[in-house]
């Protein structure tokens, strides 16, 4: 299996190492509100272009102390975060997308790219802000998740 199957393959990863890492801050006050509630996938921006409308994806994360779970909007996936060194964040969560969510008429192509991509990369930093949550990852993909 290529490099690039085994992030597609890895689904919808990036949105739980996410949340996950939002559960990890090293705040207490930041992680007030975080854990224990559900985030959708809002938008989605690949690199060097401008952000996407990715709210009628299905994609979601739950942050639970340090485990994450949710869906990249076709296949559901569950893991727990990890704190790199740098203060950056990966996740061990693995999802399985089928052929079907990979085709880009199921109209889920930008947000399951983004979510590989975040999923794919051996780190990503996380920001919270005005009630969304933001991750970049160190390719340039942007992923911001609403309440939900």
């Amino acid at each position: 299996m290529g490099a690039r199957n085994k992030r597609i393959a890895a689904g919808g990863v990036a949105a739980a190492g996410l949340a996950a890492a939002i559960a990890w801050s090293s705040s207490a006050e930041s992680n007030a509100g975080l854990t224990g509630r559900s985030w959708t996938l809002a938008s989605v921006a690949e690199p060097g272009s401008p952000s996407q409308d990715a709210s009628g994806s299905g994609a979601r994360i739950q942050l639970s102390g340090n485990n994450i779970e949710g869906s990249d909007g076709c296949a559901p996936f569950r893991g727990k975060l990890v704190e790199t060194a740098d203060a950056r964040y990966s996740t061990d969560a693995v999802a399985v997308a089928t052929v079907a969510c990979l085709n880009p008429q199921a109209g889920k192509g930008a947000s399951i790219e983004a979510m590989n991509a975040l999923l794919g990369t051996e780190n990503f930093s996380l920001t919270s802000k005005d009630g969304r949550l933001v991750a970049t990852t160190d390719d340039g993909w942007r992923l911001v998740f609403d309440r939900r």
